[in-house]
């Protein structure tokens, strides 16, 4: 992969974390993991991370919480956020868009899914961001 980007794996089952990082790292990316929400927070701080998959049910903090704050913090508003969680439901994805996610994935996911979680470089342009989640619902465009 010519762009690599660097992500930040949010992941408490640890060897689901690991088996991301390794996936990732194959398709050129450079990655770390949290394993908690707080980690998570003081990673993206120190990193400032291209992309973040989170998974939502988190030890200490909801993946919305991090999220939130993952967009307050520097480099949040250019962060690419992803939500890799077991709840299919449509409560949670609509509390996805509310926390600022541009992707939503329900486990478990396939290499091809991790693969395009990554956005390319004109996916990951903020400006045309804010509207992909809402698309995927089926929500207006906006």
């Amino acid at each position: 992969m010519a762009n690599g980007k660097c992500v930040l794996v949010v992941e408490d089952d640890e060897d689901a974390a690991e088996i991301t990082r390794v996936i990732l790292e194959s398709f050129g990316h450079a990655c770390a993991v949290a394993h908690c929400g707080r980690d998570a927070i003081r990673i993206s701080r120190e990193l400032r991370p291209d992309v973040a998959l989170l998974d939502v049910a988190l030890p200490d903090l909801s993946g919305f919480e991090v999220a939130r704050a993952l967009r307050g913090g520097p480099g949040g508003a250019s962060m690419y956020l992803v939500a890799v969680t077991g709840y299919a439901d449509a409560v949670h994805r609509q509390r996805a868009i509310a926390a600022g996610f541009d992707r939503y994935f329900v486990k478990p996911v396939t290499i091809a899914t991790i693969a395009q979680a990554i956005p390319d470089d004109e996916a990951a342009d903020p400006r045309s961001r804010p509207s992909s989640l809402r698309r995927e619902l089926g929500y207006g465009v906006g």
